[in-house]
């Protein structure tokens, strides 16, 4: 399974990384894009914002999400590799951690980006996303560091006043001792199990509007011999539900359940109307089998699953797969 990169439609001749026509000549604020677990409550994100324009006045500094469940490092690193292809290139600051783990902290060039954040496979995907690594650098050079009382804001501390100086010119060799990116931890990505009729799958993300995107392509449907035409029958070891294919929201009945390729090119399923999650009873991570529905059988919208199927599901899921995504280093231009 992988995110399907999208190929943008760039606004200006300056916004396209691949312009070298030399026609605009204006270089734009240095942008520094923050993704994390912080929240809005506290003073943590503006924080950090503000050390960034302190260490680099001119930088663009753009908030992706701050509303990462909290030490869900996955959920971090799944959100950064969907969002990172829109950002403006220039630097990345990323954080999310899980405090019982020791982290070592980092900055990796890609084409045109510098990711900067903790090494525990929360930067992998968006780094395999951008065509891999090319260097990358342990965060350990005290200059760059803040003064601090405690160790335990390293957001503010390390990763802010780095990102704002990589903004300003500064040479990530400058911030700490080369590592190979070959060594960074790798974010562990789910697969399906695809056979014929019978799609095992797993739930990566329900957004906000409670629209559940799991980890198989149309591709995959397809493979499983589903037709993009013909309902579906949707079960997550709790509820049985038929699912209609449609091409967008627009499509589905009034809470009715629909199955659709999303923004990013994977398959979720919504409610019209609705949330999946909360109808489904489903979350980041939760087991989901999708099979044929069988010719004259009609299920009811909360009809039960039956006991052997709950059962199989629930063993289904204890023996998902997961495929780990690495950083792939880059050759090095001549």
């Amino acid at each position: 399974m992988r995110i399907p990169r999208t190929q943008v439609a760039w606004d200006s001749p300056r916004d396209d990384p691949n312009n070298h026509t030399g026609a605009v000549t204006q270089q734009p604020a240095p942008a520094v894009s923050l993704l994390s677990d912080y929240g809005l409550i506290d003073e943590f994100a503006g924080v950090c914002r503000g050390v960034i324009m302190r260490a680099c006045p001119t930088a663009a500094v753009l908030d992706i999400t701050h509303n990462i469940t909290r030490h869900d490092v996955r959920a971090g690193a799944y959100a950064l590799a969907r969002a990172v292809q829109y950002m403006p290139q220039g630097v990345v600051m990323a954080d999310v951690s899980q405090p019982s783990a020791v982290r070592r902290l980092v900055a990796v060039q890609t084409d045109g980006f510098v990711l900067i954040g903790p090494d525990n496979g929360l930067l992998s995907p968006a780094v395999a996303m951008l065509g891999g690594a090319s260097d990358a650098v342990e965060l350990s050079e005290g200059r760059f560091h803040l003064p601090t009382m405690g160790g335990t804001f390293l957001g503010r501390d390390v990763l802010a006043p780095c990102a704002g100086a990589v903004a300003a010119g500064t040479p990530i060799f400058e911030l700490g001792p080369a590592i190979s990116p070959a060594s960074l931890l790798p974010s562990m990505m789910p697969l399906p199990d695809v056979s014929s009729g019978r799609i095992q799958a797993e739930v990566l993300w329900v957004d906000s509007f409670g629209n559940a995107q799991l980890n198989i392509s149309t591709e995959e449907l397809q493979l499983a011999g589903f037709s993009l035409d013909e309902l579906m029958s949707v079960s997550t070891g709790k509820i049985q539900r038929v699912a209609k294919p449609c091409a967008g929201y627009h499509e589905g009945l009034a809470h009715e359940l629909i199955l659709l390729t999303d923004a990013h090119g994977l398959i979720s399923i919504a409610v019209q109307g609705g949330s999946a999650g909360d109808v489904l009873g489903i979350s980041s991570g939760s087991a989901v089998v999708i099979v044929d529905v069988e010719d004259g059988t009609t299920l009811a919208a909360t009809d039960a699953v039956s006991e052997t199927t709950m059962n199989q599901v629930a063993e289904d899921a204890s023996a998902t797969s997961d495929v780990p995504v690495h950083i792939t280093p880059k050759e090095h231009k001549k």
